[in-house]
């Protein structure tokens, strides 16, 4: 336990709050008065044994000796170390306590020492032990009394939850965190509900969406899994608000993230929804029989949140809880007693650990802490070498490529049809940057098994050459003794005789080759005869549509009509890379009633490079732009990526859109930001050829 004595004002408040939390039993029985006060005072008890046993230790090699005459300064010694000395006279009986040689002033010090040891020490720790007891045993028999008068509280259960339709088993089954289960979990996905009031807790919040999660999501990714935050500062759309759905919508929110939660508790209690809401939403009282109750007795929203989340589940949760100030709070200092008695709750229940914070970057460090310690418990670290690491960087490129991918039958069917075709060996995916090469052959490779292996190809600055791939290609080709066709994506042209030498090579192995990148005229017009181009166009609005909507619903987010017709109107948002990133940006941004202009900063970009430029603008401000500068110059021009101990610790790099990683080192992999890096960093050849040299010297990139 955690005290900071300053003054004597602190110590009055303390002796104040032993007080008040005794009178604070009236209404109470005798008896539960007994057990509170004998309880708080063995938990003291065992405080000072703590204190003696240490004081022991302290002073177990300086015993005091008949032959030596003490003065001023062993008389403070020997007076503020008795109770150490007491505790060893219990095994070395012929110990002295007194100095029997002393002068007068080691008798002043020695009594004095002790009598301020009493006063400050023993009875000052023990009013302070026995209050927080008192309090937290107080507010307890005080929850049970008004269970025996009022009832209990309605125990939520997955059986409750769906009160209009019953649930069957295998849905009962699947709502539990249990790995045997199919949950979210099992598809690799970590869903984290955030709950806290929004209007004094916005620094917290944007921290933890800018820099706690984007670093774990990294760590989250090297372990295969997805990291999804759930913050609804935004997300409801105004006709849901005013047809009474907010609160319907956390709530199944809360049930999609189980069994991940996070609550945050300040000094404001939120807002209270009154039971007018049930009239406005007549399907949030059906499901949820005991919402009218909570209603009714004014608890907040995220007091609702907390106590269906967390404190009234009786399934295994993984939760944790973050409170502002320290880890004694007074009364006084709370403006609201409703947030004192909602920090009581959950203290009380003892199954979920409790933190406090002072500052935002304290709070980012517990959190952090906490969430790999939920990875850990299901997602274990693996050390991978060779062709395990090899095939661990490929998913990790894969995952978030399937997640919100919109089907495409037109060219599902053709690459289908190429893979029955006995005459053709090779065929090219031509499209831009951005029209969605790579996720369409990511998802087609997913859906046929072990005949078809897929190797996304690192950009990494245009470095790796087709024969790099294929090198690559061969050392993790060991267990793919079955592969038929082998599918290289995410290239972004497709140099001259690229296709000559994959038609060759298919003919003597018999292995039919997919490549995707940007095939020029003067290639379309010389494909050999075993080649075949299949041209892709950026997805259309109805595509694109669908994917806005797919790519913002695991983060419990809903644009409205107007919207998102603004994002589908503007033209350089119609490359699903610029498209991806404007969607990552909105995610992370947490204020609702000024959502709209920050969808009009960027789709107001006149070009795709544009978008990435004002991407880049708000990772400075977020991050600073030395930081920004140098890492993105740095990535930009090194040919193989850099070692993460060459980035700054405090910009969580793998979150960047745009950066990936390529053999354990972080590298720029997409071709628009890197256009948009050189136009903003790298114009001045003499600071170009500055970062060169330096990576060159240190050995960063071999020549």
């Amino acid at each position: 336990m955690k005290y900071e004595y300053k003054t004597f004002k602190d110590w009055g408040r303390d002796i104040a709050s032993f007080v008040r939390a005794i009178r604070s039993a009236h209404g109470l029985s005798s008896g539960t008065k007994r057990k509170i006060v004998w309880k708080s005072f063995l938990q003291w008890a065992y405080l000072m044994l703590a204190f003696a046993g240490g004081f022991a230790l302290l002073i177990g090699f300086f015993p005091i000796k008949e032959s030596v005459e003490y003065g001023f300064w062993g008389g403070i010694l020997h007076g503020t170390m008795l109770p150490g000395n007491l505790f060893l006279k219990a095994f070395w009986w012929k110990r002295l306590l007194f100095a029997p040689h002393h002068t007068a002033a080691y008798c002043y010090s020695y009594y004095y020492c002790l009598g301020m040891y009493i006063v400050f020490i023993v009875f000052y720790n023990a009013l302070q032990t026995l209050a927080h007891h008192c309090k937290r045993e107080v507010a307890k028999a005080r929850m049970l009394k008004e269970e025996a008068e009022t009832g209990p509280v309605e125990e939520w259960t997955p059986t409750e939850a769906g009160s209009v339709d019953q649930e069957t088993l295998d849905e009962k089954l699947n709502r539990l965190a249990h790995p045997d289960f199919k949950t979210e979990i099992n598809k690799r996905k970590v869903k984290i509900f955030v709950s806290s009031t929004f209007q004094d807790l916005q620094k917290e919040r944007d921290h933890l969406m800018t820099q706690t999660f984007p670093k774990m999501s990294g760590v989250a990714r090297e372990r295969k899994v997805s990291l999804i935050p759930v913050d609804l500062r935004w997300g409801v759309t105004e006709q849901e608000a005013h047809t009474g759905k907010v609160v319907e919508y956390c709530l199944k929110e809360i049930d999609n993230s189980v069994p991940f939660f996070i609550g945050i508790v300040g000094e404001r209690y939120g807002w209270c929804p009154g039971e007018e809401e049930l009239q406005k939403n007549k399907a949030l009282g059906e499901r949820y029989r005991w919402i009218g109750d909570d209603f009714h007795k004014g608890l907040s929203v995220t007091e609702i949140e907390i106590q269906y989340g967390v404190l009234r589940r009786q399934d295994r949760m993984d939760a944790a809880f973050y409170f502002t100030g320290t880890d004694e709070v007074e009364d006084e200092m709370l403006k609201d007693s409703r947030v004192y008695r909602l920090r009581e709750k959950i203290a009380i229940d003892e199954r979920f650990p409790v933190h406090y914070f002072s500052t935002v970057e304290e709070l980012g460090e517990k959190v952090e802490k906490d969430l790999t310690t939920f990875l850990d418990k299901y997602f274990p670290k693996e050390t991978l070498t060779g062709a395990a690491r090899y095939r661990h960087e490929q998913l990790m490129r894969t995952l978030a490529l399937r997640d919100c991918y919109i089907e495409r039958p037109e060219q599902q069917q053709a690459l289908d049809t190429f893979a029955r075709d006995g005459d053709r060996w090779v065929l090219v995916v031509d499209g831009a940057a951005g029209s969605g090469r790579t996720t369409l052959l990511a998802n087609w490779c997913a859906t046929k098994g072990e005949e078809v292996m897929l190797h996304i190809a690192s950009y990494c600055n245009g470095c790796y050459t087709l024969l790099d791939d294929l090198k690559e290609c061969r050392q993790a080709d060991n267990e793919d003794k079955g592969m038929k066709i082998l599918v290289m994506a995410r290239r972004n042209e497709v140099e001259e005789g690229d296709i000559d030498t994959l038609v060759q090579i298919a003919e003597k192995t018999g292995t039919k080759f997919i490549l995707s990148g940007h095939v020029s005229a003067t290639e379309a017009e010389n494909c050999p005869a075993g080649a075949q181009i299949l041209h892709l166009p950026y997805p259309d609005r109805e595509l694109r549509s669908q994917y806005i909507d797919r790519y913002l619903e695991p983060f419990g987010k809903k644009l409205s009509d107007e919207q998102k017709a603004r994002l589908l109107d503007a033209p350089a948002l119609h490359n699903m890379l610029t498209l991806k990133t404007v969607l990552d940006e909105l995610v992370v941004f947490g204020k609702f009633e000024q959502l709209d202009s920050r969808i009009e900063y960027y789709t107001g970009a006149t070009d795709e490079t544009e978008v990435m430029d004002r991407y880049l603008t708000s990772l400075e401000q977020r991050y600073g732009r030395r930081k920004i500068d140098k890492m993105m110059s740095r990535m930009a021009l090194s040919r193989k990526g850099l070692d993460p101990t060459w980035l700054d610790e405090d910009v969580p790099t793998r979150a960047i859109h745009g950066v990936e990683v390529v053999e354990g080192r972080m590298a720029v992999g997409n071709e628009i930001l890197l256009k948009a890096i050189e136009k903003r960093y790298l114009t001045d050849e003499k600071k170009r050829r500055r970062i060169q040299k330096m990576l060159r010297f240190f050995a960063v990139d071999d020549d």
